[in-house]
């Protein structure tokens, strides 16, 4: 260290609370690392340039704990240093990225001063069964240049998107890691290459500074604005972690906890075979919000949360997006495994459905790639599931052919139905409701391009596939029946004369679910619903072939009509006593009340 640089002096410091901060003019740390700690670097605020450093005294460190304050440092940056090598500081709350002359990179790290004005800001809670998710990467959804927004890739281009989600229908939001990760896989065989999604090694206390408009601090406020401004829209914010192995359960929870009280996050998304599951469903604080995990760990969760009658702890459920993509694509013996996902839904806690994610195929390429193109990512497409349960509707990959692109919108319609008709909470991966596709990668961990990223042009050219999502979203949100507090039981338990849910083919209440068997309808009762809702009736006819359907008895007030259709047909027309169905095709018709002329016209063809 030079002899002309200045030196700070310290002092001996409490060792709680961990992490860095300021305390009056000084900068507290309190730091634990099995790493020598014995300098701390400081530069001038918002640039590299070295102001000056402080050396760690002996009695300053207790094993592997490190507790002190450098005096009248409170205005500086920082990096911490064992030796000549710079170590993370994990706790740090800003993390800022300097590219120096010989290449290597300079990470320092920033205090601040809580000043951000919430304005009245109050946490979202949205019952799991009331909700619509959209998970997103918050670069790749607004980076392309098509995008339209004035900070692309940013924390500001998402609320430049609130009204977009607002009119699609979304209620959460849930990011893919944006805390600050390495933009750089380390180990494996993926050594070297870039890793977009953000799971690995990470700063979990410091939102990413990448996805700010300015970095150097800023990324603080920005993160801050972005949950303010969907609260104020009604929107709940979930922020995925994923803590790598070895990662301390300590320095989880008092992340965990951070998050939740300093950015006002109303959810959190983990993998929890590291995350300690047992101490976050008792911790006062974490427990204020939902908790999503991406398996069943085995913990019974039944009275997870302070509101004991709101379930705020959900599964992803997995099975849900094999069984869907087999039964639309026709696969053998699948009837009675999505007959029992329609319905799933677990007292104990919520589950989440979906039919495309980050390591899926996305819904446009599950119907146009029979098998995943992975080159780009350099592995010889060895990466990757090689289980994707798609199919191409009969030509790999883009198709200016009418009928293949017809038919794969009517697969994509199909999914969309099911998915918001069955009684879990459906997740949307962001672009599949314009269309979005990944070229066949079913992988794009290290794709931070125009594979992954949305390409908000798509928006236009599959503006149907839109309008569909946005229908079935808000014809899910206005019948109760659709989205219950609980898994329904099958049963008449009100004394009406129809069960809640019931199953049905050819002919009412005798659905066929043998091996060679690809359609059943079913019907939810409008009984069970809240504001006198209305019948809701579903063929699915997953045959190659045109099908008759017997339609259930409605009461002699009621007549049948068709909601919707994954395709549109001039032969529909009656749907009172039998339905003609099309191939591959989904119709869902709810029930209204007859109108007097219609009551007098039946009544005249009786007495004829």
């Amino acid at each position: 260290m030079s002899r002309e640089m200045k030196e700070f002096k310290t002092e001996k410091c409490s060792l709680l609370p961990m992490g860095s901060g300021l305390n009056g003019e000084n900068l507290h740390f309190s730091i634990n690392t099995k790493e020598a700690l014995d300098k701390v670097i400081l530069f001038e605020h918002g640039t590299r340039k070295v102001a000056g450093y402080a050396r760690v005294q002996e009695e300053e460190h207790f094993g592997d704990l490190y507790a002190f304050r450098v005096l009248n440092a409170a205005h500086y940056d920082y990096a911490l240093m064992a030796g000549e090598k710079y170590i993370r500081d994990e706790y740090a709350k800003a993390v800022n990225h300097y590219r120096l002359e010989d290449g290597t990179e300079l990470e320092t790290y920033s205090t601040y001063v809580d000043d951000f004005d919430w304005q009245d800001d109050e946490r979202i809670f949205h019952p799991f069964e009331d909700s619509v998710m959209y998970r997103l990467h918050v670069k790749g959804f607004t980076k392309h240049h098509s995008s339209g927004v004035q900070n692309r890739g940013c924390y500001a281009g998402i609320v430049e998107k609130i009204p977009y989600l607002l009119e699609l229908g979304v209620t959460t939001v849930e990011l893919m890691p944006a805390y600050e990760f390495d933009e750089q896989i380390m180990s494996g065989r993926a050594r070297g290459t870039k890793n977009y999604w953000g799971y690995g090694t990470a700063n979990y206390f410091a939102p990413k500074a990448g996805f700010s408009r300015y970095g150097k601090g800023s990324q603080i406020n920005e993160f801050k604005e972005m949950v303010r401004e969907l609260h104020k829209n009604q929107i709940e914010v979930i922020m995925e972690f994923h803590f790598v192995e070895g990662t301390s359960p300590h320095t989880i929870m008092d992340a965990l906890r951070f998050w939740v009280l300093e950015y006002h996050i109303d959810g959190i998304h983990a993998n929890f075979n590291v995350a300690p599951l047992n101490m976050i469903k008792s911790d006062p604080i974490i427990s204020m919000v939902k908790i999503i995990s991406n398996y069943d760990t085995g913990e019974n969760m039944e009275n997870y949360g302070h509101f004991r009658n709101k379930r705020r702890f959900a599964i992803m459920n997995d099975t849900y997006i094999v069984q869907e993509r087999r039964f639309i694509k026709s696969d053998d013996d699948q009837v009675s495994g999505m007959m029992e996902q329609l319905r799933r839904n677990p007292h104990s806690h919520a589950i989440i459905n979906y039919i495309s994610n980050h390591n899926t195929m996305s819904l446009m390429d599950s119907v146009s790639y029979e098998v995943k193109h992975n080159e780009a990512n350099g592995e010889k497409n060895t990466d990757g599931t090689d289980y994707n349960y798609s199919w191409n509707c009969g030509v790999e990959g883009p198709s200016r052919k009418k009928k293949v692109q017809q038919l794969r919108r009517k697969q994509i319609e199909n999914a969309i139905t099911l998915l918001l008709l069955s009684q879990g909470t459906p997740m949307l991966y962001a672009g599949d409701e314009m269309g979005k596709s990944c070229r066949g990668n079913n992988n794009p961990y290290c794709q931070d391009n125009e594979i992954s990223w949305l390409n908000w042009n798509d928006l236009k050219t599959n503006h149907g596939i839109f309008e569909y999502m946005k229908k079935m979203i808000q014809f899910r949100k206005e019948n109760v029946i659709l989205h219950q507090e609980q898994e329904p039981h099958m049963m008449d338990t009100r004394s009406c004369g129809c069960p809640d849910l019931s199953y049905h083919g050819a002919e009412p209440w005798k659905v066929d679910q043998s091996y060679n068997s690809r359609s059943f309808g079913f019907l939810y009762s409008g009984y069970y619903g809240k504001n006198g809702d209305a019948d809701i009736y579903v063929v699915c006819n997953m045959n190659w072939d045109r099908r008759m359907f017997a339609i259930p008895y409605l009461d002699k007030k009621k007549n049948w009509e068709i909601f919707a259709a994954s395709e549109e047909d001039d032969s529909i027309t009656s749907v009172q006593r039998v339905l003609s169905v099309n191939p591959r095709t989904i119709c869902v018709l709810t029930s209204r009340q007859k109108k007097e002329n219609e009551k007098i016209k039946e009544k005249a063809e009786e007495k004829e």
